[in-house]
């Protein structure tokens, strides 16, 4: 969540999406992010890169 939160505030910030937005992008980026209970160091940065892969996907197809 932290990954795409702060992939969807530098957009906003940039005028590239709206406020409401913002919620929608992290939505749907937890939605398709695999969860992991207790990630290993290496899980853990897959799923940050995988969640700021797909925010940053939606954040273009929005603006």
């Amino acid at each position: 969540m932290n990954a795409a939160n702060e992939e969807v505030v530098n957009a906003f910030l940039k005028n590239r999406i709206g406020f409401l937005q913002m919620t929608e992008v992290i939505e749907e980026t937890m939605a398709k992010v695999p969860f992991v209970e207790k990630p290993t160091l290496q899980q853990y940065y897959q799923a940050d890169t995988a969640a700021r892969d797909h925010a940053a996907e939606l954040i273009h197809s929005l603006s």
